[in-house]
């Protein structure tokens, strides 16, 4: 039986559906297709892993990038980047410096974006207002998600 572990896919489903304030029967009912509770709660503590197939709708569902749900990367090209580390050996000393720097620049814009969004977390009525925002659109899109099963 798995355990739960935030460092983990399905730690961060876990996590973000009790941040949208969803139980497990809900997150699964706006999940397209026919997934349960006992799915959610599967996927939450690794006894299933997340199949690549239902990775985008619930990181959509979860309003994250796919991926940062599958890797708890908040960078927005983390896949493009990892792709193109993978071809440093092929690459010469230039491009492989160019890959480099390209990923540098991404770290310290994902940076940057995270701390203006602690900044601005840290007003009680902001927050508040976000809270709102984010419950409405997890609503918006099991209510999408509801109509088009």
């Amino acid at each position: 039986m798995g355990k739960f572990d935030p460092a983990t896919t399905g730690g961060r489903v876990r996590t973000l559906r009790i941040e949208r304030d969803l139980s497990q029967a809900e997150l699964a009912a706006a999940f397209p297709g026919k997934r349960t509770q006992a799915w959610v709660s599967s996927v939450e503590t690794g006894r299933q892993q997340l199949a690549n197939e239902y990775a985008a709708p619930l990181a959509a569902i979860l309003g994250v990038t796919e991926a940062y749900l599958l890797t708890g990367d908040r960078g927005g090209d983390s896949s493009f980047i990892a792709k193109m580390r993978g071809l440093e050996p092929l690459l010469d000393e230039r491009a492989q410096r160019a890959v480099v720097v390209l990923a540098e620049q991404q770290a310290q814009e994902s940076e940057r974006r995270e701390a203006a969004m602690r900044r601005l977390l840290a007003d009680p009525e902001i927050q508040a207002r976000y809270e709102e925002l984010l419950a409405e659109e997890v609503a918006s899109r099991a209510e999408t998600v509801a109509a088009s099963a």
